[in-house]
């Protein structure tokens, strides 16, 4: 081709210039459309991957604290109602003791009321043993009682 004389020519020459350098870049364009295409597909396909597994991985996790949370639950309850369980034993006990002690009380003082009575040393003695006797007896028998109270409470 020759040198333009003209501007104008110059002008025209390098018109057809850009033209042929557009239509260049425009028979190429398909091509970078499609790869542009590739990509998008490409990285929808990775996001939509790591969105299941980020799904996944909330899902264990929240199963895994649900389990925690049970356990601790449990383990909670378990622990008040042993602590439950010692009150309430501590209760029995408690009762057993003041009614033994005031049964115990009430059946001394009468018991010394009535061996007061007595006026011989021999009486005094054989009163004596009736006395640790009968406070045995007393005391056998209020225990057995409280102790099946107890079995029979915490069964």
């Amino acid at each position: 081709m020759r040198e333009p004389v003209t501007s104008r020519e110059a002008l025209i020459a390098e018109i057809l210039g850009e033209l042929d350098g557009l239509l260049t870049r425009s028979e190429e364009l398909p091509k970078t459309l499609a790869e542009g295409e590739r990509r998008l597909v490409l990285a929808a396909q990775i996001l939509e991957k790591a969105g299941l597994n980020y799904r996944l991985a909330v899902t264990s996790f929240t199963d895994e604290a649900k389990t925690a949370l049970t356990e601790h639950a449990r383990d909670q309850l378990s622990e008040v109602a042993t602590l439950a369980a010692e009150l309430q034993r501590k209760a029995v006990y408690e009762a057993v003791r003041v009614a033994v002690q005031r049964e115990t009380s009430e059946f001394a003082v009468r018991l010394d009321a009535f061996l007061n009575q007595r006026g011989t040393v021999a009486q005094r003695v054989a009163d004596s043993n009736l006395r640790g006797h009968g406070l045995t007896a007393l005391v056998s028998s209020v225990l057995t009682a409280a102790l099946l109270l107890w079995v029979e409470t915490f069964s």
